[in-house]
């Protein structure tokens, strides 16, 4: 399937669009560019990831909440560090951090 057949290339590679009025108020909307879109969504192209959004709200909160603990587990008083407190916490940040990284690459 050749999808990009109607499209025109200027000499720098930018496809140009045909424009066509909205409606009354003037606006003017790519055609083809919603034309494509929606085909590329019904083929499976383009689609929303909701479970990847689900794990980045997850590692998003795994990641503040692990760095509030690190906080407050770790350093419980002025000049005390508690290390295995802090390698627990500090790790699942480090987790909690990369899962939320991943997560904004997928969704």
């Amino acid at each position: 399937v050749n999808l990009m057949k109607s499209y025109q290339f200027t000499d720098n590679d930018t496809p140009v669009f045909n424009c066509q009025r909205s409606g009354t108020d003037g606006l003017e909307a790519p055609s083809e560019y919603v034309t494509l879109t929606y085909f590329l969504e019904k083929i499976g192209l383009i689609m929303m990831h909701d479970i990847w959004s689900v794990i980045l709200i997850a590692g998003l909160i795994g990641w503040i909440f692990s760095c509030i603990m690190l906080m407050l587990k770790a350093f419980p008083i002025k000049d005390v560090f508690v290390a295995s407190a802090g390698v627990r916490w500090g790790s699942a940040g480090a987790i909690s951090f990369f899962i939320w990284i991943i997560g904004m690459l997928n969704a």
